[in-house]
């Protein structure tokens, strides 16, 4: 009974815009979220949820940011290459989200009127990502690395913030970094680091912490001592 109820949860439901743009939105039993997207564009539902998108192309998924596993989605989706570059809309039911969940583009409160201006910028950028030439003959890494760039340049943003995460070794993390190139949240923050040297990015410090020499943990206790 818990691995039907599991895999009735695990279903996606979509919604067709009158510009062809899908919405595919989790899980598909929120009634809720179904409500807010219907009001916020003309659609109309298809009659049955799927397992998964079958393709990523002209679509926009859409999570509720509560649901248990909602982090797991979002990543999923970010590391597969057919849905990396796909808009992403994370619905925030509550004050405190998991830091995993902003490896979506937005994350927002449950608003009709918000969704609506939102989706009206995703539908500019999904265009964007439909007019990419194809990156053929290279390897997993490099296509990573280059859908980092391309996540960008389809959004038409030069900016990624670090979060401040309590739980993570090194006291921060970039979860859209993480499941983009597929790293840990220590090779992510090193990743940027080398990609800011080599003059790729530009960085500005929002807070310094004092990392372990030894095994670059963020966890260690401070005990005042004589300097003499």
């Amino acid at each position: 009974m818990q691995k039907q109820l599991v895999e009735a949860e695990a279903k996606w439901k979509a919604l067709t815009l009158d510009s062809g743009l899908e919405l595919w939105f989790w899980p598909h039993s929120d009634t809720e979220l179904a409500t807010a997207l219907s009001e916020a564009a003309e659609v109309r539902a298809t009659s049955e949820p799927l397992e998964r998108p079958l393709d990523h192309e002209s679509k926009v998924f859409v999570v509720s940011a509560h649901a248990p596993g909602a982090a797991n989605w979002i990543y999923e989706l970010r590391n597969d290459r057919l849905t990396r570059l796909s808009p992403i809309i994370a619905i925030q039911g509550g004050d405190v989200v998991p830091v995993e969940i902003h490896a979506a583009d937005r994350v927002i409160q449950l608003d009709p009127t918000h969704l609506r201006s939102i989706i009206r910028d995703l539908e500019d950028c999904v265009i964007r990502i439909l007019m990419l030439p194809p990156a053929d003959h290279i390897s997993v890494s490099e296509q990573r690395e280059l859908d980092l760039v391309r996540y960008f340049y389809t959004r038409q943003s030069d900016c990624v913030r670090a979060r401040l995460d309590p739980c993570s070794r090194v006291g921060f993390r970039i979860p859209l970094v993480e499941s983009i190139l597929g790293l840990s949240a220590l090779d992510a923050l090193e990743a940027m680091e080398e990609y800011r040297e080599l003059g790729y990015f530009d960085g500005e410090i929002e807070e310094q912490l004092y990392l372990c020499r030894s095994c670059k943990s963020v966890r260690m206790i401070f005990r005042e001592t004589c300097p003499k």
